[in-house]
């Protein structure tokens, strides 16, 4: 087997949050979920920037029914859009880490911590 030094067996079966696991082990990248996510917070009542107050209407319209030729956009659609409405497009929301993989990657650990520590008791 092959190990970083500190990252062992006993590292992998210890408490390690999910953005801990996520950062170690996924890479992030655009997806719609969270940059709705992040759209939705922003148009929230409250302290809101200028500019998302400004272009709420034309957020609100895109998110409900943009028309995308699949289920959602793609990332070029997005940044499409966002340059429309005069976005700093090098700071676009939704970059996450895949929520599918990261859900695994916590319970496939989990488990590995449950496990190792049978083991550790039966030794």
């Amino acid at each position: 087997m092959i190990s970083c030094p500190g990252y062992d067996i006993d590292w992998f079966g210890s408490q390690l949050s999910e953005g801990y696991l996520c950062e170690k082990f996924l890479r992030q990248e655009w997806q719609w979920d969270a940059a709705v996510e992040v759209i939705q917070w922003q148009l929230e009542p409250g302290d809101q920037e200028e500019w998302w107050i400004e272009r709420a209407d034309k957020l609100k319209a895109f998110i409900a029914d943009p028309g995308w030729e699949y289920d959602e956009p793609t990332a070029h659609e997005f940044y499409e859009f966002m340059s429309s409405i005069g976005a700093d497009c090098c700071e676009l929301p939704g970059n996450d880490y895949p929520r599918t993989q990261a859900g695994w990657l916590c319970a496939v650990q989990q488990r590995f911590s449950e496990l190792l520590i049978a083991d550790a008791a039966v030794r």
